[in-house]
């Protein structure tokens, strides 16, 4: 999933990307996806926050968008994770 600002896209030839994950196994700081359908996802997912960077030539498609409330769930778990 998309994490970096638009500005910091336009900017870059890459993004910043996190996890989204089926497992079962989870991180403390995962967040579930409660409209994993609305994002254009095939089953139930979390984002996990392990952050990367990828150029864009690498990323094939994109799946969908958040919901309003999956999107404010992960604002708020990337901004525990991230000391900003």
């Amino acid at each position: 999933m998309v994490v970096s600002a638009s500005g910091f896209n336009a900017a870059h030839t890459g993004k910043v990307l996190a996890m989204v994950t089926t497992t079962a196994a989870r991180w403390p700081s995962d967040v579930a996806l409660l409209d994993w359908q609305y994002a254009g996802l095939n089953v139930a997912c979390s984002v996990r926050f392990k952050l990367f960077t990828l150029d864009d030539y690498l990323i094939v498609r994109k799946a969908g968008t958040l919901s309003m409330r999956d999107a404010q769930a992960v604002q708020v778990g990337l901004r525990r994770c991230l000391a900003i």
